[in-house]
């Protein structure tokens, strides 16, 4: 009879020490959009990764304590999730709001420039800004709207993001077919149509 109270009991514990495994070393399908990131890039995608989908347990992953923190509160925070979202597909980081509408009125601010190619505004980037070329590569594409650029980017989460800001710069739900992701399509789609 002593052996049929234990059997329960070592169930039990079985099954709690199979979830600690489960929850505490397995990484939710997202977290593996980081994996192509390194140092500080890597804690900057896991915390907007756990922002976007609201998935705070992304967070603990991120090595620096602050953005640790950072990452805790807005990951729990559907608002923070729309605004990354905001300014993601609508671009609303990628140029200043004064250069912006400068550009948009001819601006006096605007200066004669020599014609840059692409290449050279990549090779610029990665040395002005201390970023990798793939990285620079990105924002070039989304900077000139260049949805070709973008479908060379090699780091899937950068294609994709870039993608999805061409497509909804330029209102065209076409250029989200791109997309490798079903899900990713369809949210490129929704926002690209309006």
């Amino acid at each position: 009879m002593a052996c049929s109270k234990e059997i329960p009991l070592l169930g039990a514990l079985a099954l709690l020490a199979g979830l600690f495994l489960f929850f505490g070393c397995i990484q939710p399908q997202q977290a593996e959009r980081c994996t192509g990131f390194y140092g500080d890039e890597k804690d900057k995608c896991l915390k907007e990764t756990a922002i976007w989908y609201q998935q705070p347990y992304l967070c603990y992953s991120v090595k620096s304590l602050k953005e640790r923190e950072a990452c805790l509160e807005d990951s729990t925070t559907p608002q923070a999730a729309q605004k990354l979202k905001d300014e993601t597909l609508y671009g609303k980081v990628n140029k200043p709001l004064a250069d912006s509408l400068k550009e948009q009125s001819g601006g006096s601010a605007a200066k004669a420039e020599v014609p840059v190619s692409t290449e050279e505004k990549i090779v610029q980037c990665a040395k002005n800004e201390g970023m990798t070329q793939e990285a620079c590569k990105r924002m070039v594409a989304i900077e000139t709207l260049n949805i070709t650029l973008c479908a060379e980017l090699v780091d899937g989460n950068y294609r994709s993001s870039c993608i999805m800001q061409v497509a909804n710069t330029n209102k065209d739900p076409k250029m989200c077919e791109q997309l490798a992701r079903t899900d990713d399509r369809n949210t490129c789609k929704h926002f690209s149509s309006g």
